[in-house]
């Protein structure tokens, strides 16, 4: 199914083909980790049906009955951050600022789980619960004792003091499903002992045996995770058609908890590795020094789409002398277009012969179709990172830009943006040297920015802005370039 991401994936891609005057439609498919191996222990749970309740604007398929909480509810809080928990070890609720896990993940009673195996068989435990402070309480049973305490981070640490027989911890996740506009957009996630983050669709059927140091919920701009101890070595993971994650972990000296927007730098001071949460994927090399650079011009003029024009503005410059190269070596081929057609006709029966001579007039004019085609090709990494900040910082969330757009992580709601870019990119294309002797094929680059145009108009203004600002910087680079070069 694609998704959001794929479809800019899709978008930055043209972008950059299109920017330069190279234009291929290509269309990577997000795939979706398919744990394999190993299955946990089934925990049956009796289920009382509900009403359900969405969030506006949201669709929601395959809804599962929410269960009850069955132990007394306590709550747990130090600042912003507020948990509600039972005396058995259900994660019922959790707030983070004006954000409410519940109601994201649309799971009104009971969030997480928590049951502890002994024998193979896991079961809930009872505690008698005694408060501390706001921020700190004692559960005690015959046969295990835990600490709980928030952190100044927002972690919520549950810490085992006494265990007598038991050897794993079983966490049950629940997430119903959440689409909007037909695009899933919660999920279950992972990373696992080497740093990878693996995501599983909620309301499949899927299992592995994987060592794991987080796990937990995912939506959009706020993730709710649960911390493993370092000393964890291997966990078995499993979803379910009922909208379930289910991770067998050893129990070593407990576990955490927490509920917060991913904000990258916020996410490095909790540690444990939960920036990687921030999915900047495979340029994430790259992506953190755009993010850097957005900071740094957002903390000059305090307005992220401003940021975004002026880190546009720097990245085309320093790759100024790539698009040099790339349109100038695109004129030449423009220019040796007519003998390249003489060539083949006067030699159309000898393929050989077509080779040869065409070999011999690239050496002569100086140029070879990759030579153009390759300064572009070796921009294409600044773009997807530039992509993946722009898709996944949290910053843009619900910040304002000028008029009309007061959400650059939202789509443009008059579509102005995604119109502007595609007369910009219309432009850029007439402007652009052709290499392309059959008018078909010109006809059809025709037609690329306003297909892109439409690929673009549902997502976050942000990544339009951005796009838009680049082409109109192109447009003049391009201009004065085409006036300069003699062929």
């Amino acid at each position: 199914m694609k998704t959001d991401q794929t479809r800019a994936m899709i978008a930055v891609l043209l972008s950059g083909l299109i920017l330069f005057g190279w234009q291929f439609f290509f269309a990577p498919k997000k795939e979706i980790v398919q744990p394999q191996n190993t299955s946990s222990n089934q925990i049956p749970v009796e289920d009382n049906n509900q009403d359900k309740t969405a969030q506006s604007a949201i669709n929601t398929t395959v809804p599962t009955a929410p269960i009850e909480p069955t132990g007394e509810v306590f709550e747990i809080r130090y600042g912003e951050f507020k948990y509600k928990i039972s005396s058995n070890i259900e994660i019922v609720g959790a707030i983070y600022k004006d954000k409410n896990a519940n109601e994201l993940f649309n799971q009104p009673k009971v969030l997480q789980e928590v049951l502890f195996v002994s024998n193979n068989q896991a079961k809930k435990v009872n505690f008698n619960v005694a408060k501390n402070s706001e921020s700190s309480y004692s559960l005690t049973s015959q046969n295990l004792d835990i600490n709980l305490n928030i952190e100044n981070s927002g972690v919520l640490k549950f810490d085992i003091t006494k265990n007598n027989g038991f050897s794993a911890i079983k966490h049950i996740v629940h997430s119903n499903v959440l689409e909007k506009n037909g695009v899933q957009i919660s999920q279950f996630t992972y990373l696992d002992n080497k740093h990878n983050l693996e995501t599983i669709t909620v309301g499949s059927e899927e299992k592995a045996t994987s060592g794991a140091q987080w796990f937990g919920s995912d939506f959009y701009y706020h993730t709710l995770t649960t911390i493993l101890s370092r000393e964890n070595n291997q966990s078995t993971i499993s979803t379910t058609i009922d909208n379930k994650l289910n991770i067998t972990t050893p129990i070593n000296n407990g576990f955490s908890l927490i509920f917060v927007k991913k904000t990258y730098d916020q996410l490095i001071k909790i540690g444990n590795n939960l920036h990687l949460a921030v999915d900047f994927g495979f340029f994430s090399i790259i992506a953190v020094p755009v993010l850097r650079g957005l900071q740094f011009f957002y903390s000059i003029i305090p307005n992220w789409g401003y940021a975004i024009i002026l880190l546009t503005l720097l990245i085309r410059f320093l790759t100024f002398p790539l698009q040099y190269i790339s349109t100038k070596n695109m004129k030449k081929m423009q220019t040796i277009q007519p003998e390249l057609t003489k060539i083949k006709e006067k030699y159309k029966n000898d393929p050989a012969k077509v080779q040869k001579e065409t070999m011999a007039l690239f050496k002569r004019a100086g140029t070879n179709p990759m030579s153009g085609c390759l300064p572009m090709i070796l921009q294409m990494p600044i773009f997807f990172a530039f992509y993946k900040v722009l898709y996944n910082s949290v910053e843009l969330v619900e910040s304002p830009f000028i008029g009309w757009i007061t959400d650059l992580s939202a789509k443009d709601p008059y579509y102005l943006l995604p119109i502007l870019m595609g007369l910009a990119m219309f432009a850029q294309q007439k402007l652009t040297p052709t290499t392309a002797a059959d008018p078909t094929q010109q006809k059809v680059m025709m037609f690329l920015p306003l297909i892109f145009a439409f690929i673009m108009k549902d997502l976050p203004s942000g990544l339009n802005l951005y796009i838009f600002i680049s082409t109109l910087f192109g447009i003049g680079i391009q201009f004065l370039v085409l006036k300069r070069i003699k062929v």
